[in-house]
């Protein structure tokens, strides 16, 4: 009689301790994964398809005790062609992971750009945070970092200068585009005067 209850408080302990493993369990499962065979820690939505290395650190003999792990989740606000294939890019320059179809339809297009370890070369990071403005706006559809221009949709291409000039004369161009041409290239000058390049003539807006 007397083996009854220390088999009853045994199945109360274990009970309690596989509940309790389960809530940890759960609360890491969470924010985080891990592969101890890989030792690599696996984030959500944009991180694991990332080629090569993750854009967060190689996590190696990694061991939690009563924390946590937060991973401030960047948005992809371009798109990217490297390799082959299609990425999405941070505002910061990172590159996200695999661009799905959507991201293709929606997201401006970053053309003429120096990668580095899946980031933007330190100009090409300048140059997005000094226009992160313009990135926003519903008539750009790509940028081209290298060559100076902005596409925006129609096919409209227009050439500028100085990345200053674009910032500061952008508004005008927004202005100017229901009555830009679709394909037609055109030329923003460095007063504001946005003129059209043709082979014969120039026009101006």
């Amino acid at each position: 009689m007397k083996v009854l209850p220390f088999l009853f408080f045994t199945m109360v302990f274990l009970c309690t301790v596989l509940i309790w493993k389960g809530v940890q369990a759960f609360e890491r499962e969470r924010f985080y994964r891990i592969e101890p065979e890989k030792f690599v820690v696996l984030f959500p939505r944009y991180a694991p398809n990332v080629p090569k290395v993750p854009p967060h650190p190689i996590v190696k003999d990694f061991k939690l005790r009563d924390g946590t792990i937060f991973v401030e989740e960047e948005k992809p606000c371009f798109v990217i062609y490297l390799d082959g294939r299609y990425y999405t890019c941070s505002l910061n320059g990172k590159l996200l992971g695999l661009a799905s179809r959507s991201d293709l339809m929606r997201l401006p297009f970053l053309q003429d750009v120096d990668i580095i370890d899946l980031e933007l070369s330190v100009s090409d990071k300048k140059i997005l945070y000094n226009i992160k403005d313009i990135i926003r706006s519903p008539i750009l559809a790509g940028i081209s970092l290298g060559k100076r221009y902005v596409i925006l949709l129609k096919g409209i291409v227009v050439y500028f200068r100085r990345w200053g000039d674009l910032k500061k004369y952008f508004n005008v161009i927004e202005d100017s585009f229901d009555v830009m041409v679709p394909k037609r290239v055109y030329f923003l000058s460095p007063n504001g005067v946005i003129v059209e390049l043709r082979g014969d003539e120039d026009g101006q807006i």
